[in-house]
């Protein structure tokens, strides 16, 4: 399996990832990938595959929204407590706001 850069460009814009040349340099990527690639080459014909099957019954909750209950512990936290008892948090303003 060959990876050129121009591959990995595809990968990663395929992922949402912006990668550029000079990070594609850096971190060597392309070794990596072709390293993977040499597991399809083992020879695997003589071995038992491992599996996992649970022994005991799976057990399932209903899904049900509820609020956390924590509201109040999360808020205590805020440093500026303009909006705790409101129930939000009081962030500065930063978009058109003087600094």
């Amino acid at each position: 399996m060959s990876i050129d850069k121009s591959s990995l460009k595809k990968i990663a814009k395929s992922v949402c990832l912006e990668i550029t040349d000079e990070q594609i340099d850096n971190l060597d990527l392309i070794s990596v990938i072709e390293w993977a690639g040499e597991i399809s080459r083992v020879d695997t014909k003589n071995i038992e595959p491992m599996y996992h099957i649970p022994t005991h019954a799976m057990i399932f909750r209903d899904d049900v929204a509820n609020t956390g209950g924590i509201q109040k512990t999360i808020l205590a936290n805020s440093p500026d407590k303009t909006g705790v008892n409101a129930g939000y948090f009081a962030v500065p303003k930063m978009i058109g706001g003087e600094e």
